[in-house]
């Protein structure tokens, strides 16, 4: 397996050697990496949907644009929720979880008159 593209820290999208794309997360993963590098999965990485899946797409939109920080988070609740349940929770909680955590984060920095959270809040209630 070889990194296609990294998105950030947490994220890199990988080609097996079949040749079939996958979004993989796991903290640090993608630190200090480069395309074309080979990457071995760990076991606390997680998989996800090949890119010709066409719920792909939305993901990597959305894990290439958050910073890393939720992702780790994401990635820590789902851990944990997982152990506690003894379930394997499917990979759209972090789609969902990871969007909700950024949001929740502009939320508290506009609050607290912080830049950095206003464009996105301000698209997402339709300002922008």
């Amino acid at each position: 397996m070889h990194i296609q593209k990294v998105l950030n820290s947490s994220v890199v999208l990988v080609q097996d050697d079949s040749g079939e794309e996958s979004i993989l997360l796991g903290k640090g993963i993608g630190y200090g990496r480069k395309a074309g590098e080979p990457i071995e999965r760990q076991p606390s990485d997680r998989v996800f949907l090949p890119l010709s899946n066409p719920d792909a797409q939305p993901m990597l939109e959305l894990f290439s644009s958050i910073p890393a920080v939720y992702l780790d988070l994401t990635q820590d609740i789902v851990d944990d929720a997982e152990q506690s349940l003894g379930v394997k929770l499917s990979a759209h909680i972090y789609l969902l979880l990871t969007d909700h955590l950024h949001f929740l984060g502009d939320q508290a920095l506009l609050s607290q008159g912080v830049c950095g959270g206003p464009a996105r809040s301000a698209k997402s209630q339709g300002k922008a």
